[in-house]
């Protein structure tokens, strides 16, 4: 048994029993995902569109896990908010617009639901490649900034994870935008993506906080 892969490589040509170190494995069917689907009453979702919220009697609901609400043919998109008594579900557009963005499915539109939310200070999305999250994050934070002017800034973290033995190395740079090109690509992809419609400003002065020393 070993973490190694060149070694359980070498002792499966051998012919040797050879496994990976698995206890330690995070299994990804079991994790927290954030959303749950229940099926309740019909008044319940008549109650939640024409309210805008409404008690929910369920248990192992926790604060800002979203719903996914079903009767027959109905069904309703809603959030738990912050309530000591009983769990409230208030209620969410399935379709949300950020700076431009549109959101393409039920998650993306949680997603948006959440990073517009002044109250919530830190969101961790987790998802597949391709899936919009670095997207997302992206036009909300200048949709806040730019837009809204709820904050001065948006700092962008991108870290540096080496592929086998392949590190970066020296990046020669010349301009903030070949360094923003070499360091962050995906990023300036996305900047460029959102720029179209409008609203950035071309001198619009770029701030790079790393750790590099």
């Amino acid at each position: 048994m070993t973490r190694d892969a060149a070694v359980r490589i070498k002792g499966a040509q051998l012919g040797i029993a050879v496994e990976d170190y698995r206890a330690d494995a995070v299994l990804v069917d079991e994790a927290y995902t954030g959303v749950s689907e229940l099926d309740v009453e019909s008044s319940v979702i008549d109650a939640l569109y024409e309210h805008g919220k409404v008690a929910l009697d369920a248990d192992r609901l926790v604060v800002n896990q979203f719903v996914v609400l079903r009767s027959g043919s109905q069904s309703a998109l809603g959030r738990v908010a912050d309530d000591t008594d009983a769990p409230v579900v208030v209620k969410v557009s399935g379709s949300q617009s950020v700076f431009g963005v549109e959101s393409k499915n039920v998650r993306q539109a949680f997603a948006l639901d959440l990073l517009m939310d002044p109250d919530i200070h830190a969101v961790s999305l987790m998802g597949m490649a391709g899936t919009g999250k670095t997207f997302l994050a992206l036009a909300a934070a200048l949709e806040q900034v730019v837009e809204a002017q709820r904050y001065r800034r948006v700092s962008v973290y991108d870290p540096l994870i080496a592929v086998g033995r392949q590190e970066m190395g020296f990046l020669p740079v010349t301009s903030m935008r070949n360094l923003l090109r070499g360091w962050l690509p995906s990023t300036t992809i996305f900047m460029h993506c959102l720029r179209q419609p409008v609203r950035l400003v071309p001198t619009m002065p770029w701030r790079i906080s790393s750790r590099v020393s």
